[in-house]
């Protein structure tokens, strides 16, 4: 497949100041985005593969009829916002928001196998039995999600203490939803009706001694369908509604630090729309050491899940976005959820035991995945 997707935004705004420390910020972009896909195979049909479900053993061959998946998509929309900020002192900032937000799909979300299981490939549904007229591509006709958001937030620091405070409520129309079987093979996207998005995100940073730092961050979040002839009410599968992190840390010299972090998430966390699967609540606990040897270069040594904890993670874009250290403190809109879900069955990461992992990259900082013990360069 030869996959192309171009985006033009076109923006306006203004910032007006209304007197020293209140400032109104009207502003309003286009988008116009268009994604393509060419579909390459020449051949009249495409292969399947399978293994046995029971022995591992590798079944013969089998072949769909080739169905072309080439798509051509276009969106447009508009992105108006109208913000007041107040500054009641040089170290604060307090503000208040409306918008309208507007994201089109990606290839991602447009093209996607089916008909797999986790002992075969797509087009594949029942492993030992090849069917040539099974489909092995989705390719939905999905249209732009758009939300309308109210935002309001406090940050600021002082004496050693620095806080922000963000309080959201959207209604998001044709939000996407990444669906997969009960297998938790991909089933494809589709455009929910209507979900209702209202959370609060606090984060908390102390310098408790002079080399001694705590933060604290506590995401809530109710997320749902709005009258889904379906799904009712229901809580869309994978968005816990507490998610709590705290870490405390020690700069033990001027290369070498120790730092202890937790994730507790304490409550059970629907994995399917139908909200008839759960995940339990888990409390996660990792040690870290850190040794700069260059302003570069960092040998980092970790433990994680020190007590053994048995969980499963289904999270968000936005918490995603917290395990990096900047969504609770971050001043942007609320991103748009695409929770994954089983039949609606949500993704979620493997049981984790206690592990030790020595890392070293040239970065100047490094964090851990939230579903393996993989540190990553940030």
């Amino acid at each position: 497949n030869e996959l192309k997707a171009t985006s033009l935004s076109v923006y306006l705004g203004a910032n007006i100041p209304l007197n020293d420390s209140l400032y109104l910020s009207p502003s309003i972009a286009y988008t116009h985005a268009t994604r393509d896909n060419d579909d390459l195979w020449a051949e009249a049909t495409r292969p399947t593969v399978a293994y046995h479900p029971v022995t591992g053993a590798r079944l013969p061959d089998g072949f769909v009829n080739a169905t072309s998946n080439s798509y051509r998509r276009s969106y447009s929309g508009l992105n108006p916002k109208l913000a007041l900020t107040w500054t009641p002192a040089p170290d604060q900032t307090a503000w208040i928001s409306l918008s309208h937000s507007f994201e089109p799909p990606t290839h991602g979300d447009l093209l996607s196998t089916s008909g797999g299981t986790p002992n075969s490939g797509p087009g594949r549904p029942v492993p030992p039995m090849p069917n040539p007229n099974v489909a092995m591509f989705n390719t939905p006709d999905l249209k732009a999600q758009e939300a309308d958001t109210i935002e309001i937030g406090w940050r600021g620091r002082r004496n050693g203490i620095a806080w922000d405070v963000t309080a959201y409520h959207s209604k998001v129309k044709n939000e996407i939803l990444s669906l997969r079987d009960v297998s938790g093979s991909p089933r494809g996207s589709v455009n929910a009706d209507c979900t209702l998005h209202t959370g609060v995100e606090a984060g908390l940073i102390l310098d408790l001694m002079p080399n001694v730092t705590g933060r604290l961050a506590w995401t809530w979040q109710d997320f749902r369908f709005d009258d889904d002839p379906v799904r009712g009410d229901n809580t869309l599968g994978g968005t816990p509604s507490h998610y709590i992190t705290a870490a405390l840390a020690w700069q033990a010299a001027d290369r070498f630090s120790l730092q202890g972090s937790l994730r507790w998430v304490p409550e059970k966390t629907p994995v399917d729309n139908m909200n008839a699967v759960f995940n339990d609540p888990y409390f996660v606990a990792d040690l870290r050491a850190n040794y700069q040897l260059t302003d570069r270069v960092a040998i980092v040594a970790e433990v994680t899940n020190v007590f053994d904890e048995t969980m499963s993670f289904s999270f968000t874009r936005r918490q995603a976005l917290a395990l990096t250290g900047s969504a609770a403190l971050a001043s942007s809109l609320p991103t748009l959820s695409r929770a994954g879900t089983i039949p609606e069955l949500a993704l979620y990461g493997p049981p984790a035991g206690p592990s030790v992992s020595l890392a070293h990259g040239v970065a100047t900082g490094l964090f851990n995945d939230l579903a393996t013990s993989t540190s990553f360069t940030a």
